[in-house]
C-alpha cells in the first residue's frame, strides 16, 4: 500500500524523485547484524552510477510516528480501498497482529480513527510487543 520496495535502479531513482528519504545497511559495526543509516540522495545516486549498487542494502526509510518514549510505525493515513487486506494490533502472544479486510464498515472505522491501521503484519506486531511492554513496566513500578 504505502512501501516502497527497491529492487532495481528504477525504484531508488523513483523514490528519490518523489523525495523519500533513503537509507543503506551499515555493515561497518563489529556485530553480525546491520544497522539503517540515512543515505543522502547525492550518495545514493552516486553509487548507482558507479555500478556498485545493489538494492538489496538499500531502502526508503518507513514512516513512524512517536508514542511517548516509543517510536513506531505510522497507521495508514488513507483507508484501504473495499475488499483490500490490512492489519491491527493484537495483544494476542501467539500472533500479535489480525489481518483484516477492509469491508468499510463501523469496525473498520474504529480501527482507522484509532490510528492502528497498518499495510504490513509486522508494523502491526511491533506495535502490539510495545504495548506489552508498557504493560509489564507498569506492573513492575507497581
Amino acid at each position: 500500500m504505502n512501501e516502497y520496495k527497491i529492487t532495481d535502479y528504477a525504484d531508488i531513482l523513483k523514490a528519490i524523485a518523489d523525495g523519500h528519504q533513503i537509507q543503506f545497511r551499515d555493515r561497518s559495526n563489529i556485530s553480525p547484524d546491520f544497522i539503517w543509516k540515512d543515505e543522502s540522495s547525492n550518495n545514493a545516486l552516486s553509487t548507482i552510477a558507479s555500478l556498485k549498487f545493489d538494492p538489496a542494502n538499500y531502502r526508503v526509510k518507513p514512516h513512524t510516528m512517536e508514542i511517548g518514549s516509543f517510536i513506531v510505525p505510522k497507521a495508514l493515513i488513507t483507508r484501504p480501498r473495499i475488499g483490500e487486506n490490512y492489519w491491527v494490533p493484537t495483544l494476542h502472544s501467539c500472533s500479535y497482529a489480525l489481518l483484516l479486510t477492509w469491508q468499510d464498515d463501523e469496525a473498520d472505522m474504529v480501527w482507522f480513527n484509532s490510528n492502528m491501521c497498518f499495510d504490513a503484519r509486522n508494523k502491526a506486531v511491533q506495535v502490539s510487543k510495545i504495548l506489552v511492554d508498557v504493560f509489564k513496566r507498569a506492573n513492575l513500578a507497581n
